[in-house]
């Protein structure tokens, strides 16, 4: 049984520092086309004015849009089931589970990132 979670618009900063490839996500076939699209929305990012990422952000406050303005590439790799955060994810309280409760969860709950398409919970991505 697969287990569906929608992303959340807040996410948790932290993670390693590490470079990912096509092993760090579900669908290994889909990573050039990820690469493809995460290189234009990271140049997005590098040149837009602020009005334009006030209006990807859906936000005016600077502080959350120079967060997310920085290079995606440097930023440090992170559980997908880790990085969001909201209402499901505290509930689920991921990082208090057994191990063996983490690794059911790993394997068998699929996120839906607007960014990185559907990921496994423990695929890593950036911030």
């Amino acid at each position: 049984m697969k287990i569906l979670f929608s992303p959340s618009e807040a996410k948790n900063s932290g993670g390693v520092e590490k470079i990912f490839d096509q092993n760090s996500f579900i669908f290994p076939q889909l990573f050039n086309k990820r690469v493809e699209i995460i290189n234009s929305y990271n140049e997005f990012l590098q040149t837009a004015s602020t009005p334009q990422l006030e209006k990807l952000f859906g936000t005016k406050k600077s502080e959350v849009i120079e967060k997310y303005r920085q290079d995606i590439f440097k930023s440090p790799l992170l559980k997908a089931i880790q990085r969001y955060e909201g209402v499901a994810y505290d509930y689920l309280s991921y990082n208090n589970l057994e191990k063996s409760s983490q690794k059911y969860i790993d394997d068998n709950v699929l996120i839906f990132s607007n960014l990185f398409g559907v990921l496994k919970a423990n695929d890593e991505n950036y911030q």
